[in-house]
């Protein structure tokens, strides 16, 4: 699983367009993250994608400041047609990131179920937000 984290915070050439896939998939982005003391980064949103989507269905999200990028995450998406909550977490290494605005890609991807997992962007969304600092 690991390295399908790690694959969902590297940009790869994808297959065919945001949306083709699903017609009715999306992905959202909340206006508000958090950055916890140690360095922590917590984002969220919200999933829709078909169901019988084949493959493994991921979201992915990516945190943009001024200074820096980083991957923030992953989780398994559930693909029923109903709309889902997503919340990703993680700690990049060297980060100089700080409470602020900030920019957010999150993106639902499906990898085949065969061979090798080649992923399928099925939506992607972007939102400018706010990082504040965690509750203690």
């Amino acid at each position: 699983m690991g390295a399908v984290l790690l694959a969902l915070a590297t940009p790869v050439p994808l297959a065919g367009p945001a949306g083709a896939a699903g017609g009715g998939d999306s992905v959202t982005v909340d206006q508000v993250g958090t950055l916890a003391a140690d360095g922590t980064i917590t984002l969220s949103g919200s999933y829709r994608c078909a169901a019988g989507t084949p493959g493994t269905v991921l979201v992915g999200s990516t945190l943009r400041t001024a200074a820096e990028s980083h991957g923030v995450g992953g989780t398994v998406a559930t693909c029923d047609g109903a709309s889902h909550a997503w919340t990703n977490r993680g700690r990049p290494e060297q980060s100089s990131v700080t409470s602020g605005p900030a920019h957010v890609d999150a993106t639902l991807l499906s990898l085949s179920p065969t061979g090798l997992p080649l992923p399928t962007v099925l939506a992607a969304g972007a939102q400018d937000i706010d990082l504040r600092p965690a509750a203690a």
